[in-house]
């Protein structure tokens, strides 16, 4: 029908603009609604892989744990320290939290799908929240390596080495102090970490495993950011897609207000007042055509070019209202009842040039031609003489 000839081009508009678009389909899958953008997935897991690469290739003098041949990723996912940093030659380290890494798994998950849910995103949102508050805290054995404490001797006789004192120490066990201990008096050969490593008090280390979680730029010499860090800029990424409905998951327009509300969308408004105006939208009966309207209005997508447009779609569909994004591009559908509804709101009556009009003014002049006006001759006397005639 004509008067769709350009709902579909723009739809077909729409999807030139998509293929022509070098970058990849991303979806997202809100409650009952599937949401879906293009995003350029190599930037978007470039610094994920970065990191692991950085990660997993540092090890031993590198992150001060010459001793093990665990890498820093390992020491991540690992979670912390257990026991002793280095065998029998490291003082004791009481083990941090277990939920420093929510789960490494997930993490690796998150970068390597193309399909999200909204649980993806409350996971990614939550774990940096955790580890805002972790890189911050000055809780021992909480989520930062800075606050991973070890008791290392604070003094001792230089004769025999009998230790006459302890103290804590915070984020690495390799101070100055404990190695210049090893060094005299186990006949070790160990070098001390830089200062930086580690403390006297708790959080205000920065030991390669904090460095690695936390660093604001770039950490222990290499090119790549903190795993908080893309964390964050993955979190942003997300937030400032611009996603569109998918067809397959239309917006109901159910539930009281809601139809005015969706006219308060131009475009919808646009499509009934398009209907209102047309003959082919009252049947033979005189009523609005909602099973056409409804057909039509499915397969048409519905371009939102405002916040306040968005904001109004958030409040019709509350499953989206949790995501900062905009939205582009919905598509809608309703009952029939509901359709001639929103109809009657956008001013519909049958139209003039409908068959059901012209033929309600054809029978009206058919009518006006054939009424005659009954005279008395007309009438038979039905007076009481003649009904006792009758009946006698």
């Amino acid at each position: 029908m004509k008067i769709w000839k350009k709902m579909r081009n723009k739809r077909e508009d729409v999807a030139v603009v998509a293929r022509k678009l070098k970058k990849d389909r991303v979806s997202l899958n809100l409650g009952k609604y599937k949401l879906n953008s293009r995003r350029n997935y190599k930037a978007f897991t470039k610094d994920w892989t970065n990191w692991l690469r950085t990660t997993k290739g540092l090890s031993g003098d590198a992150i001060g744990n010459a001793k093990l041949s665990e890498s820093l990723f390992d020491m991540v996912e690992g979670q912390g320290i257990k026991g002793r940093q280095a065998g029998n030659s490291g003082p004791d380290g009481e083990p941090w939290s277990r939920d420093a890494i929510a789960d490494m798994n997930d993490i690796e998950k998150f970068f390597r799908t193309q399909n999200y849910s909204e649980e993806h995103l409350n996971k990614l949102m939550a774990l940096d929240k955790q580890m805002d508050e972790w890189k911050n805290s000055s809780e021992v054995g909480g989520g930062s390596a800075a606050n991973i404490k070890f008791t290392q001797p604070a003094s001792w006789d230089d004769a025999d080495g009998t230790i006459a004192r302890y103290e804590s120490v915070y984020g690495h066990y390799l101070t100055d102090k404990y190695v210049e201990y090893r060094n005299s008096f186990k006949n070790d050969n160990l070098s001390a970490v830089p200062a930086e490593w580690y403390s006297s008090e708790p959080g205000e280390a920065r030991p390669p495993m904090w460095q690695a979680m936390y660093a604001e730029g770039n950490f222990l010499g290499k090119n790549s950011m903190s795993l908080h860090r893309i964390i964050k800029d993955a979190i942003k990424d997300l937030q400032e897609l611009d996603f569109e409905l998918d067809p397959a998951t239309p917006i109901p327009i159910e539930g009281q207000g809601s139809a005015k509300l969706a006219l308060e969308i131009p475009e919808i408004a646009k499509m009934f007042k398009m209907m209102v105006d047309h003959e082919e939208y009252t049947t033979a009966s005189g009523n609005f055509a909602t099973t056409r309207a409804a057909t039509q209005i499915k397969n048409v997508p519905i371009m939102l070019k405002t916040n306040r447009e968005v904001n109004i779609v958030k409040r019709i569909a509350q499953e989206m209202g949790g995501i900062p994004n905009d939205i582009e591009k919905i598509f809608i559908t309703m009952s029939r009842r509901q359709m001639a509804n929103m109809a009657k709101l956008a001013g519909w009556k049958p139209h003039p040039d409908s068959t059901y009009m012209k033929r309600k003014k054809r029978e009206a002049e058919e009518a006006k031609e054939t009424d005659e006006v009954k005279t008395s001759a007309d009438v038979e006397e039905t007076d009481w003489r003649t009904i006792m005639k009758v009946n006698a």
